[in-house]
């Protein structure tokens, strides 16, 4: 294999996955898509790939197994087969969006950072088969209960008042908050006065 494709593949940043539920499916696609199915890779050479991007427990799961092109397949039906398990990814993460933690004031980072995580959960939710947006009320419970308390004022006077808010709702409210928080973020940072300084005159003998 000429020795340019493997200084390709280096430059690309190969996720390292270290054996949580939750980052299964985002590293199996990658990996997938840049070893496993790249035909310029002898067997050997995708088992060295491997090796390096799983760490922890997944690492523990082929490491009995020696680094040969024989053992490639073998290596990486066997961690297909302990990690592509939807019952316990999906419940990865859902236990991933209870966990999310709580936001103690107003921020636009940490709001975006909730907002941002919340959706990739969901989504990858979605593709489990799973339909997190018709967890009504639950869903929308656990997420409100991770904001700070002027965002929760916020989202319940613009709530409905007398049935169940869509989960879209809520995270369109999210995403127009953070958007609302980072302008005014970003205003404040603009007309902070500048600190006066004194200079001091030199001592002057009398």
């Amino acid at each position: 294999m000429p020795k340019s494709s493997i200084v390709k593949l280096a430059a690309i940043n190969i996720p390292v996955f270290s054996g949580d539920y939750k980052d299964w499916s985002a590293f199996n696609d990658m990996f997938m898509a840049l070893v496993h199915m790249n035909d310029s890779l002898s067997p050997v050479q995708k088992f060295f790939y491997l090796r390096s991007s799983i760490t922890g427990t997944a690492a523990n799961v082929i490491q009995s197994l020696e680094t040969t092109a024989k053992n490639y397949d073998t290596a990486w039906k066997t961690l297909t087969a302990r990690y592509s398990n939807k019952k316990v990814l999906a419940q990865a993460h859902t236990k991933a969006i209870c966990d999310l933690e709580a936001i103690s004031g107003e921020s636009s980072i940490k709001l975006r950072q909730l907002t941002d995580s919340v959706t990739a959960h969901m989504n990858a939710l979605e593709t489990l088969d799973q339909t997190p947006k018709s967890w009504g009320s639950l869903l929308i419970h656990v997420i409100t209960t991770k904001l700070d308390s002027s965002t929760l004022t916020e989202w319940e006077m613009e709530a409905p008042k007398t049935s169940v808010a869509s989960i879209d709702l809520l995270i369109t409210f999210l995403q127009k908050r953070c958007q609302i928080l980072e302008a005014v973020e970003s205003a404040m940072q603009i007309n902070v006065p500048l600190q006066s300084t004194t200079t001091k005159k030199p001592n002057t003998p009398n």
